[in-house]
C-alpha cells in the first residue's frame, strides 16, 4: 500500500515539473533563434547597429528559453540570461554613429592625354580670373631652351597684358609659360629643379618661399614664381619686384594652374 502511495505521488509530480508539448516546441524554437543570433554575432555579420539588434534579439531569445525551462533549471540559467540582457543594455552606449565602415574612396583618376592637353592649352579659351591689372591676350606654342625642360611634351606661352588701369601698377610686366609632362613625377622633378636653380642663382637677394607646388623667388629686379599641378608646371616672371607685387605674381601662377587643371580634365575625358 505504501508502494502504491509513493507511485501516485511520483505520477502527480510529473505534470507539474515536466515540460508540456507546447512548451517543448517553444523551448526548441527559442533555443534555435538564440543560437542563430549568437552565431551571427560571432561571425560579425552586418554593421555595428545591426550587431546591437542581434544582441538584443539574442538576449530576448535566451530570456524566452529561461522562461520556458522547468522551474528547477531556471536558477542555473539565470546568470547567462542576465549577462546577455546587461550586455544588450550597455553595447548601444559604446557604439557611435561613425562606427560604420567608411564608403570606398574614389577610383583611380583617368590618365591625361599629354599631347591633347598641350593642344587644349594652346587653343583656350582662358576664362580664369586674373589679378589686376592683367588679362590674357594670347596663347601660343613656346620653345624652352632650359635643359631641365627637355622631357616636356610641349609648352604654351601665355601673353599677359597690363590694362594700365591700376594706379601705381602701370609699369608691371609679366611673362608666363605652361609646360606639360607625361607623368606627375616628371612634372614634380621639373618644378623642384626650377626652384632649386632659382634659389642658387639668386641666393642672397631676398630668398624664396613655398615648395615645388607653389613658390616665389626674389630674382634680380623681378619675381620668379611657379608651381606644379598634376602633369603641368607653370612659371611666371613679374617685374619690377617690390614686396607689394608678390601677391600678384602668385595670383597669376594660381590662375594658370587652375586653367591647366580645367583643360587636363578635358584631356582625360577623351
Amino acid at each position: 500500500m505504501a508502494v502504491g502511495t509513493e507511485v501516485s505521488a511520483t505520477s502527480a509530480e510529473t505534470p507539474a515539473d515536466g515540460v508540456g508539448r507546447g512548451r517543448l516546441v517553444g523551448l526548441v524554437v527559442a533555443g534555435l533563434v538564440a543560437a542563430g543570433f549568437v552565431v551571427l554575432l560571432w561571425l560579425g555579420v552586418g554593421s555595428s547597429r545591426w550587431q546591437v539588434v542581434l544582441l538584443i534579439g539574442a538576449s530576448l531569445a535566451i530570456a524566452g528559453v529561461a522562461a520556458l525551462l522547468p522551474t528547477s533549471w531556471r536558477a542555473r540559467t539565470a546568470l547567462v540570461a542576465t549577462t546577455f540582457v546587461a550586455a544588450a543594455g550597455v553595447l548601444p552606449l559604446v557604439v557611435t554613429s561613425d562606427s560604420d565602415p567608411e564608403p570606398p574612396g574614389p577610383g583611380p583618376q583617368p590618365a591625361v592625354n599629354a599631347d591633347y592637353l598641350v593642344q587644349l592649352l594652346g587653343d583656350g579659351p582662358f576664362t580664369e580670373p586674373l589679378p589686376a591689372p592683367f588679362a590674357v591676350s594670347g596663347l601660343a606654342d613656346a620653345g624652352i631652351g632650359d635643359p631641365g625642360a627637355a622631357q616636356r611634351v610641349g609648352a604654351v606661352e601665355v601673353t599677359l597684358t597690363n590694362s594700365g588701369a591700376q594706379p601705381g601698377l602701370a609699369d608691371l610686366a609679366a611673362y608666363a609659360w605652361i609646360e606639360v609632362y607625361r607623368t606627375e613625377d616628371e612634372a614634380t622633378a621639373r618644378a623642384e629643379e626650377l626652384l632649386a636653380q632659382a634659389e642658387e642663382q639668386y641666393a642672397g637677394l631676398g630668398g624664396s618661399t613655398g615648395d615645388a607646388d607653389g613658390f616665389s623667388v626674389v630674382a634680380d629686379q623681378y619675381w620668379l614664381c611657379g608651381g606644379r599641378r598634376g602633369t603641368v608646371v607653370v612659371r611666371v616672371d613679374l617685374a619690377p619686384n617690390p614686396s607689394s607685387t608678390q601677391a600678384i605674381a602668385s595670383g597669376l601662377v594660381a590662375a594658370l594652374l587652375d586653367y591647366s587643371a580645367r583643360m587636363a580634365k578635358l584631356a582625360a575625358a577623351d
